[in-house]
């Protein structure tokens, strides 16, 4: 189940964030075919060659200046496209696990509320009983992530291996590695006790008889007041060390667990038990499995997703180029881009996740 609605404000925040960003992109696009006679969509950036395209600009255009600010221009568009297309080809887990929330403010408050009370039985002529509320204070407040990407101009006028766009591309992925890391922090951080229920007594590897005491526990789970929560367990997210071990829980056919070592299943002296040779094994199609590099062995968590982890996105990726004419790139040759992106991430409600693992 998933709530990931958004209020009409919020979607008017996304939309104006995302078309800034679009309007930026096309406006450097008009002008590139404008002044340079390239459409620079028509390029192919993963195999072009910086060298080629500045003797393009100069044989194209008379004025240095000109040369020089329309190569800063094809240079700033070319480092834009591969930056974004290196950032959305990364292979992340977290959009399948939080909640996008728009922010146009430095910080944003929640303060979600449990649900009401269960109804009670009333007399007749008797009194109704009161239900009382109970909820959540939380501020997230945007936090600021960058990064600088110089490179000499020289790897311009000579790049025939590729360097500008690898350089590039692996900028792009780090701000999306950025943000996994920080999801999967926020995940690890959250508070797991045995008073919420939210963790065993003591912690083990991954396997099914923790896997079905995790569910079980999710599907009982009551807020502060004492009301069941209605939790609805679907994701299994664990580690690459703990990746082919789930995988064979979740898809064996047949019961995947030794009687009596890691699964309820019959042994010899367990009297009253169900299940083991040609049993079905109750895991297979039950929640869906999700493996992160960005968390460390014997971390692993079943949840209900988009309910409680929030991303908090205040402005998209942005690319912004240093004036070719100034600073570095006019005293030393070396062009600059800066990344930059604003957010922030926080697990508000840890009752929806289950540690199965978390040391």
């Amino acid at each position: 189940m998933e709530t990931n609605f958004f209020t009409e404000k919020e979607l008017k925040d996304r939309s104006r964030m995302l078309e800034s960003a679009m309007s930026e992109h096309t406006s450097l696009r008009e002008a590139l075919k404008k002044h340079a006679g390239e459409d620079p969509e028509s390029i192919d950036w993963e195999k072009v060659s910086f060298k080629a395209l500045r003797d393009r600009a100069k044989g194209e255009l008379m004025e240095a200046t000109n040369v020089v600010s329309t190569q800063g221009q094809l240079f700033r568009y070319g480092i834009q496209k591969v930056l974004f297309d290196g950032y959305k080809d990364v292979p992340t887990v977290y959009p399948d696990v939080v909640q996008f929330v728009p922010s146009s403010n430095r910080q944003e408050w929640y303060a979600p509320l449990y649900g009401a009370e269960v109804p009670t039985d009333v007399a007749f002529g008797g009194k109704f009983p009161d239900s009382r509320i109970k909820g959540l204070d939380t501020v997230l407040v945007n936090k600021k992530i960058g990064r600088m990407l110089s490179l000499e101009r020289e790897l311009f006028d000579y790049d025939q291996t590729g360097q500008v766009v690898t350089k590039a591309s692996q900028m792009g992925k780090r701000v999306r590695y950025k943000e996994e890391t920080d999801v999967m922090a926020a995940i690890y951080g959250a508070t797991y006790s045995t008073a919420i229920g939210n963790r065993p007594t003591g912690y083990a590897n991954l396997n099914q008889f923790g896997m079905e005491a995790a569910d079980i526990a999710l599907m009982n789970m009551v807020d502060p007041l004492g009301n069941n929560m209605l939790v609805m367990p679907s994701l299994l997210l664990v580690s690459t060390a703990d990746k082919f071990n789930a995988a064979k829980l979740l898809n064996s056919s047949l019961q995947p667990s030794i009687p009596g070592a890691s699964g309820k299943t019959a042994s010899s002296g367990d009297s009253g038990t169900t299940g083991w040779t040609m049993t079905i094994n109750p895991l297979q199609g039950l929640f869906s499995l999700k493996v992160s590099r960005f968390i460390t062995a014997n971390r692993c968590y079943l949840m209900e997703p988009k309910i409680s982890i929030v991303f908090q996105e205040a402005s998209p990726v942005e690319i912004v180029q240093e004036n070719p004419l100034s600073g570095m790139a006019f005293e030393n040759d070396i062009y600059r881009w800066r990344v930059r992106r604003l957010y922030q991430v926080a697990v508000l409600e840890s009752r929806y996740i289950y540690a199965i693992q978390n040391t």
